[in-house]
This record gives structure tokens, sequence and C-alpha cells, in this order.
């Protein structure tokens, strides 16, 4: 999958059912997500991850937050219970736009480069992120993901990422995936394709050993990595990461 097919199929997604591209319940899909109790979910979540960062002997608020891949926004608008700044990054144009609309009192910015070269160094106090780095096209593009959350967390902040470590074969073929970006690269229109329960979301996994050693290697230290449910049948881990 090149850059552009990745980018274009998030922003097909952002048009097409942009909650349920963010969060995929089969349940969910085709404009089923009701927006208040898809919001609820990533309150939720943050009440989760605050009592985890709680346990590693963080405080239960933070100056300044990042929301990578925020999407629609659904952490990011949770973010702020906790974090006086928060910040929602993403690769889609038109997601930044609805998240915008959606939440105007949160900070979004769009980022269409593979890096966070529009972030500082030691920015941010904290870091979050769930159901972004599985996306990615390679484990490559993963892991220089996770250098780059490294780099732009403060020294003595944490950043808590998401990514599964083993995918099983059945789902690694991913077919729905492959027809649609062939199909859309010779013409045919996203919402067909999509009626045609086709759609453009990868999976890719790294390794718990890979991932500590870009963590240690951009000069970060792994704090805890747990067992994380995010995705039906694939192992995925939790980690909290600090510098």
């Amino acid at each position: 999958m090149s850059t552009a097919e990745h980018r274009r199929g998030w922003e097909d997604l952002a048009v097409l059912d942009p909650m349920w591209a963010v969060l995929s319940d089969p349940q969910r899909q085709f404009g089923r997500w009701n927006a208040d109790e898809f919001f609820s979910t990533g309150a939720e979540e943050v009440a989760r991850l605050r009592e985890r960062l709680l346990a590693l002997g963080y405080p239960d608020t933070f100056g300044s937050a990042l929301d990578f891949g925020c999407g629609l926004g659904r952490l990011t608008r949770a973010l702020t219970a906790c974090c006086r700044e928060v910040i929602g990054v993403d690769i889609s144009e038109e997601m930044i736009s609805k998240a915008r609309a959606l939440t105007p009192a949160c900070q979004f910015v769009h980022n269409q480069n593979y890096d966070l070269r529009i972030f500082p160094s030691n920015r941010f106090d904290l870091i979050y992120t769930r159901f972004v780095l599985q996306h990615q096209r390679s484990t490559k593009l993963i892991l220089e993901y996770v250098s780059e959350l490294i780099r732009v967390v403060k020294p003595g902040g944490v950043a808590a990422f998401q990514i599964p470590c083993n995918i099983p074969y059945a789902q690694r073929i991913q077919p729905r995936r492959r027809a649609y970006d062939l199909l859309r690269a010779v013409g045919l229109p996203a919402g067909l394709l999509y009626r045609m329960r086709l759609n453009p979301i990868c999976m890719t996994s790294a390794s718990v050993k890979s991932v500590m050693a870009a963590v240690e290697a951009s000069g970060g230290r792994v704090l805890a990595v747990n067992e994380d449910d995010a995705c039906r049948g694939v192992d995925s881990r939790l980690y909290c990461a600090t510098k």
C-alpha cells in the first residue's frame, strides 16, 4: 500500500462512515453509531488510562497532551478531563474538519507527514493513542512512530500506545482491504466499494521485542506492557513509556 493510498483510504472513510472507521464495531457499521454513545466510549477509556497511570505513580492531571491519530476527537475530548491543553492530530483532513465541528473547544491539527515534525521535541506531558498504530502500512512505520512519540514526550512524561504483537495468519491476508485498494485505484467510487462491504483499513503488528527496542533506541524507557483487548482475535499490548 502506498502512502497516497493510505491517506486516500482514511479520507474516504471520513466521508463514508467516520465513527465506524474510528471505532469499528461490526454492529455499528453503516452509520449506526450514536454520537453520544461514541464519545462516551472515549470518556470510559480515558478513565481506565488515568487509573493505570495512577498505579504507575503519575498524577491524575497533566499539563499538555497529544491524541495521536485523533480521528473525530473521541479521545481528545475525553482527555480534557485531566489535561489543561489537548491537541488532536490526524492524517485525514476530513476527519480533522469533522472533529473541529464536533468539539470546537479542542485544538485539532492536520498532519500529512509520516512523522511528527510539526511538533518540537519534549512537547507533551502525556501522549495517548489506541486503534491507530495498528493501521499503519508497515511494521517499520509503526516503529518509526514509536520513536517519534518518545521524541515529543517530555522527560518524565508518559506515552501510552497500543500495538498488536501478533496477527493470526487468516487476518493478515485482508482480502477486503486489498480488493478495495485495487478497485479504488482503477476508478471505482468509494461509496460503491463500501456498500460492497470493502474498506481500506489495514492491520499491522510489531513484536514486543521490537517495540521495546525502538523505545530504548530513542532514549526512552518502557514502564509497563499490558495485554490489551483492542481487537477481537488479535494479540495486542498497551505500552507505557517515558524518558
